[in-house]
């Protein structure tokens, strides 16, 4: 990363931004973020408990037929849905091994049985297991659709924010009024990682969006990036209001039960059109302030000082259609 690209200076505090109507946003707050706290190794030491549990009901029962194979079902399914793939994969074939071993101290049993009954109850666990875990992942995706599409009817996706980011570029060099790129993350979470999707993160996530929501005004717009990564197109913006807007923001966080939580967030602005004349290259100079802010510790808010040398789009903004009123 281009550090040349960013202004390493912090955001003065105290700033307010005036006019900041609040949008309608979900009601996920900072409780979102006591849910599911278990440590992953509790889950698998319960799931292998009771792996071994059944397999020594099983043998208590003294029939290979016994209808406490049937738990293992459950157990896969628990796997399946409480952990990742790999992490399932290797609580089924403990199951496996525990039926397999159950199977083998049954009197009179052959191995050739102990194969066919093994090899049928871990061909019905694998199919429950692997059927949830799809169901699973196809239920994330619709939440993440229905989350980058309409967070509150105002979030956008990514194709969205390009849309948005085209019009208001035209606008701007139209009327001679820049505005604003914000990006938004939090500090304690990766931008590309999974981790982002964890009860956890996703509780802090949700806190800053929320705190997002409450400080933009009905003209502006919000959208995802990623997981852990927000943009707010703030119109007819330059850096003094984009500045008072990440305090904003930032107070809301706090304001909201993030920093009962340790919630930090880091912000790149940019400004079109001086860090760029285009939706992509303005998209890429916040992005690098955002990298930048980050790198700092966290907690801090940078502005891209990357200027665009384009006579042609200087030549349009002096010739722009609207200008502001002397004295306005």
């Amino acid at each position: 990363m281009d550090r040349e690209n960013v202004e390493l200076t912090q955001i003065g505090e105290g700033s307010e931004l005036r006019s900041a109507e609040s949008v309608p946003v979900p009601s996920d707050d900072a409780s979102a973020m006591t849910a599911s706290r278990i440590p992953r190794w509790v889950v698998h030491a319960v799931l292998a408990l009771a792996t071994v549990l059944v397999a020594a009901a099983t043998v208590a029962s003294g029939d290979a037929s016994s209808p406490y194979a049937v738990l293992y079902v459950c157990v896969v399914a628990c796997a399946f849905f409480l952990l990742d793939g790999i992490e399932a994969a290797v609580q089924a074939a403990l199951v496996f091994a525990a039926y397999g071993a159950a199977l083998a101290m049954l009197p009179g049993r052959t191995p050739s049985s102990v194969i066919v009954h093994a090899g049928v109850l871990f061909a019905s666990v694998w199919f429950a297991g692997l059927l949830l875990g799809a169901l699973r992942v196809k239920q994330e995706r619709l939440v993440e659709r229905i989350a980058d599409s309409s967070y509150g009817n105002r979030v956008l996706d990514r194709q969205g924010i390009d849309r948005v980011l085209a019009v208001e570029a035209e606008r701007s060099l139209r009327s001679g009024i820049p505005f604003a790129l914000i990006t938004c993350a939090v500090d304690s979470i990766d931008l590309r990682s999974r981790d982002a999707r964890s009860p956890a993160a996703s509780g802090l996530i949700a806190v800053a969006a929320k705190a997002v929501g409450g400080a933009i005004r009905r003209t502006d717009f919000v959208g995802r990036l990623g997981p852990n990564l927000l943009a707010v197109i703030a119109i007819y913006s330059d850096e003094r209001a984009a500045s008072a807007m990440v305090e904003r923001i930032r107070e809301l966080g706090r304001d909201s039960g993030g920093a009962e939580h340790g919630l930090t967030l880091s912000f790149g602005i940019g400004i079109f059109p001086r860090n760029g004349d285009t939706p992509d290259s303005l998209l890429e100079a916040a992005e690098s302030a955002l990298e930048a802010a980050r790198g700092l510790d966290g907690e801090r808010s940078l502005v891209a000082t990357r200027t665009v040398n384009s006579s042609s789009t200087g030549a349009e903004m002096r010739r722009a259609d609207v200008h502001i009123a002397p004295g306005a």
